[in-house]
C-alpha cells in the first residue's frame, strides 16, 4: 500500500496572519512548492508538488499565489488636500529699495574719506571729497558757454533791430538763432552731466561725493590718494536701511508647485540660536533655477529680533495649504536606482510593477506626480520582497 504526504500550503501552517508577518510568509514561499516524503517500495512513489508562489505573465505582471495576494496589504490611490510643511536654506538680505549704491563720476584723486564702514550718515552728509581735472574742464566749458552765449544774445537785438528797419535781410536773424539754440543745447549737455552727478556749474576741480540719503555705511572701498576711477566699476561706497531685510530662501523644485504668495512662515537662523522669527512669502519665482534645480522665494518678517544681519544664513518652513493631490503611503514607493516605482493590483492577484515622479513628502505619505491614477490600489506592506521577485524572474 502507497502512503503519499504533502504539506498543507504555507497560510494553513499560521492561522491569523496579518501584515506584519508577510516577511515570514514570503521567505518560507520563495524556498519553493515544499516536496512531501513518502516511503520508499519496490513501486515508483508518487510526490504531490505545491503550485509555485510566483511566476511572471506574458504581460509582465507578477501572479502571486492566492494565499499569498491574499496577506498583503494594499492601499488606494486617493486625492487628498496638501497640507505640509516645506523647508528651505537662504540667507538674510536687504529689502528692495533699501541699499545704495555709489560712484565716483568723474576721475580724480580722492582727497579725503570722511566717513567709514558702519558709519550712521544723512542725506546730504560728505562721504568723500576728489580733486578731478575733468571735473574742471566741464565748469571751464559752462563758462565759457556762458560768456558766448552773452555775445549772441547782444548780437541778436542788433541784428533784429536791423531786420526790423529793412537794413538787411532776415537771414542774418535766423542764423543767430541757430547759433545761439546750438550753444544753449551745449550749455544744457554740460549742466545735465553734472546734476546727475548732484553737483554744480560753480567751483574749480573739487566734488564732494554726499550720501543720498539716510542710512548706514555696509560697505567702503576708497581711501585717500586713490585714483577715483574704478576700471572694474566697484561701488566707492554702500549706504543701506539696515532695518529694511528680507530672507531670499530657495526650495528644492519638487515643491514648487506647493510655494505660493501669502504662505506663513518660520525663519531659524543658526548664528542667533533659538530665536525663531515669523513672515510671510510675498514672492515666488515662477522658474526653475537650472543649476541648483530649485525655485527662489522672498519672505518678509513680521518683525526683526535683535541681532538679525544682512546674509546671515537662515533655514526657512512654510506652511503649504495646496489643491488635491494623489497620494500614497510612503512604503509603497521604492528607490530604484535613480527612478521611483509601485506595485499596482491588477486583478485579484497580479501585480504591475510602475515608475511614478514623487512630489513632496506630507507627513506620512508622498504626492505623486505621475504614474498612478486614482482609484488603483498599491501595494504598501511587503513591496521590497515583491519587488525583487520582479528581478529574479525578470
Amino acid at each position: 500500500m502507497h502512503h503519499v504526504r504533502s504539506l498543507a500550503p504555507v497560510s494553513a501552517a499560521w492561522p491569523g496572519l496579518s501584515g506584519r508577518r508577510l516577511p515570514a510568509l514570503l521567505l518560507a514561499a520563495v524556498v519553493g512548492g515544499l516536496v512531501a516524503g513518502c516511503e520508499s517500495h519496490d513501486d515508483a512513489a508518487d510526490v504531490a508538488v505545491e503550485e509555485a508562489p510566483y511566476r511572471l505573465t506574458e504581460a509582465g505582471l507578477l501572479d502571486v499565489r492566492a494565499d499569498i495576494a491574499q496577506a498583503l496589504e494594499y492601499s488606494r490611490v486617493d486625492k487628498s488636500v496638501v497640507a505640509a510643511e516645506v523647508h528651505g536654506v537662504g540667507d538674510i538680505d536687504f529689502a528692495p529699495g533699501s541699499l545704495t549704491a555709489l560712484r565716483i563720476p568723474f576721475e580724480g584723486i580722492i582727497e579725503s574719506v570722511e566717513v567709514s564702514a558702519g558709519a550712521r550718515v544723512t542725506r546730504e552728509d560728505v562721504l568723500a571729497r576728489i580733486r578731478s581735472s575733468e571735473l574742471a574742464r566741464m565748469r571751464a566749458e559752462i563758462r565759457r558757454i556762458n560768456a558766448e552765449l552773452e555775445g549772441q544774445y547782444d548780437a541778436r537785438r542788433r541784428v533784429k533791430d536791423l531786420v526790423q528797419g529793412d537794413v538787411i535781410s532776415n537771414r542774418r536773424l535766423v542764423e543767430t538763432d541757430a547759433k545761439i539754440g546750438s550753444l544753449e543745447a551745449d550749455r544744457d549737455g554740460v549742466l545735465v552731466a553734472l546734476r546727475a552727478a548732484r553737483t554744480g556749474e560753480n567751483g574749480e576741480d573739487l566734488f564732494e561725493l554726499r550720501a543720498p540719503r539716510d542710512g548706514q555705511v555696509i560697505e567702503r572701498h576708497v581711501d585717500p590718494g586713490e585714483h577715483a576711477h574704478d576700471p572694474e566699476n566697484q561701488p566707492a561706497f554702500i549706504i543701506a536701511d539696515p532695518t529694511a531685510l528680507i530672507l531670499k530662501a530657495s526650495f528644492p523644485e519638487r515643491d514648487a508647485p506647493l510655494l505660493a504668495e501669502g504662505f506663513r512662515c518660520r525663519v531659524d537662523i543658526p548664528a542667533l540660536g533659538d530665536v525663531p522669527l515669523t513672515g510671510r512669502v510675498t514672492s515666488v519665482v515662477r522658474a526653475i533655477d537650472r543649476q541648483s534645480r530649485t525655485v527662489d522665494v522672498t519672505c518678509a518678517f513680521d518683525s526683526l529680533a535683535p541681532g538679525v544681519r544682512a546674509h546671515m544664513l537662515a533655514h526657512v518652513t512654510v506652511a503649504v495649504i495646496g489643491e488635491p493631490q494623489l497620494v500614497v503611503p510612503r512604503d509603497a514607493v521604492l528607490l530604484r536606482r535613480d527612478a521611483r516605482v509601485v506595485l499596482v493590483r491588477r486583478g485579484d492577484h497580479q501585480l504591475e510593477r510602475r515608475p511614478v515622479i514623487v512630489g513632496t513628502s506630507v507627513d506620512t505619505r508622498l504626492v505623486i506626480l505621475s504614474g498612478v491614477n486614482e482609484g488603483e490600489e498599491v501595494v504598501s506592506g511587503g513591496a521590497v520582497l515583491l519587488d525583487g521577485e520582479f528581478d529574479r524572474l525578470l
